[in-house]
């Protein structure tokens, strides 16, 4: 009995992960007209919200993503503390082969460290 059990799970298994969809490749890219203190939120391959920091003008991203996800978000948290003007923010987000969905932002010169998160997202 116990060799037939061990069959069955067996056989269970290997069915599962013949059956399991393919994660969906996606890249996050953000990228910041001066070179600053910034922060990044985004999902990462096991659907798990991440934050990261980072200092400079850009960040670039890739995971995979389960094929059940409807959305994609990415956020951005940009520090401006010389209030610089005419600055900007491009976020962009591709998924598999396709070309790449990107989003201009004006970078809030009225506060220094209060600014709102930037949002950006694309359904799928």
């Amino acid at each position: 009995m116990f060799k037939e059990v061990k069959k069955m799970v067996r056989k269970r298994t290997k069915t599962n992960i013949l059956n399991l969809p393919k994660k969906k490749p996606v890249y996050y890219e953000v990228n910041i007209s001066f070179a600053t203190f910034f922060q990044v939120w985004y999902y990462d391959g096991d659907q798990r919200s991440i934050i990261r920091e980072f200092y400079g003008d850009h960040f670039l991203l890739e995971t995979t993503l389960f094929p059940s996800a409807k959305n994609i978000v990415l956020k951005a948290y940009i520090n401006n503390p010389l209030k610089k003007s005419n600055e900007q923010l491009r976020m962009s987000i591709q998924v598999l082969e396709n070309a790449p969905v990107e989003k201009i932002f004006d970078i809030n010169t009225d506060v220094a460290f209060k600014n709102a998160w930037y949002t950006f997202s694309i359904d799928l």
